[in-house]
């Protein structure tokens, strides 16, 4: 079985404050976030959202 490649989160910094994106591995963005003052306050809702999709990703994508 073939190792599947993970989406990723790139955080960066907007007009309004420290943005994230959660970047598929076809390298298409499936979601961003909302502004946040502080780079650690994005990275940490990146990394959340970023748990939740492989979540979701492993139990729809499952052979069982």
């Amino acid at each position: 079985m073939a190792a599947r490649r993970k989406a990723r989160v790139v955080v960066y910094r907007a007009r309004d404050g420290w943005r994230w994106r959660l970047i598929a591995a076809n390298n298409r963005i499936i979601a961003t976030g909302e502004a946040h003052t502080r780079r650690a306050d994005a990275e940490r809702a990146g990394a959340a959202v970023q748990r939740t999709f492989a979540v979701v990703q492993e139990a729809t994508c499952s052979p069982n």
